[in-house]
């Protein structure tokens, strides 16, 4: 039999692998909802925002994902150069044409100019190139 605590009993990195199950799944709302509670348990663990800030991008929830994918950025993780691909493309759909810029041709050059490492198409990133 459960306790009536159940929920605040698991782990915030329980919570995160429960969302990450919807996330796989294209539920994308759901794993938010598992997002936002484990920063609430464990706001300090910027892994988490970046999983919150990949949700909230697949919601169209662009600002929102620019704010956590920054947070999660501010540490200098591992996947830098993945958190930089999403801010380039986010900032290019709200209209920021050389901050997108900025972040893009740094994934390129960790890259070597391999323009298929992008979420924007090469039609865009010349476009961008050509704005800028």
């Amino acid at each position: 039999m459960k306790s009536k605590n159940y929920k605040s009993e698991r782990s915030p990195y329980s919570i995160v692998k429960l969302g990450k199950l919807y996330a796989s799944a294209g539920r994308f709302d759901e794993a938010y909802k598992y997002y936002c509670e484990a920063i609430e348990l464990l706001p300090d663990e910027p892994g988490f925002y970046f999983y919150r800030a990949v949700a909230e991008f697949n919601m169209d929830l662009l600002e929102e994902s620019l704010d956590d994918f920054n947070t999660a950025l501010s540490t200098n993780p591992l996947n830098k150069y993945d958190i930089l691909n999403f801010t380039g493309t986010v900032k290019f759909k709200l209209g920021d044409i050389q901050g997108a810029l900025e972040d893009l041709e740094k994934v390129l050059d960790k890259n070597r100019g391999n323009t298929e490492v992008l979420k924007i198409s090469r039609e865009e990133l010349n476009s961008l190139r050509s704005q800028a």
